[in-house]
């Protein structure tokens, strides 16, 4: 199942085997394995698969990309891009209002805190 072109080479999405000629299952297992055992040994986060990265890694292996989706996501950029993203909650950015999303993030936090006392 293919929607349009396809400019990035990525596999269909109800394929088995990736393009690494591995089964794209065993890749979803090894996610879900490395989730269970991150607190033994924590090489997950090594990898770059995170709350930012996680839906673009399991879309990756779902395309069949396999391997090169821990080289993609393992660039110093995309790195860089994640760590902050998960720094500030996600929003990426400077507000309409000329608030940075730091700002934002620790009032949020601190309006929340403020609800739930008052409730």
């Amino acid at each position: 199942m293919n929607f349009g072109s396809n400019i990035f080479n990525l596999g269909s999405l109800d394929s088995i085997e990736g393009q690494d000629g591995r089964l794209i299952s065993a890749w979803l297992s090894a996610m879900v394995n490395a989730h269970v055992d991150v607190a033994k040994d924590p090489y997950i986060f090594d990898l770059n698969i995170n709350q930012f990265t996680y839906n673009h890694a399991n879309l990756l292996f779902r395309a069949g990309k396999g391997i090169t989706t821990l080289s993609f996501l393992a660039q110093p950029v995309i790195k860089k891009l994640a760590n902050y993203m998960n720094n500030v909650g996600g929003i990426y950015g400077n507000n309409v209002d000329g608030t940075t999303p730091e700002t934002q993030s620790k009032n949020n936090k601190k309006n929340r805190y403020v609800e739930r006392m008052f409730r």
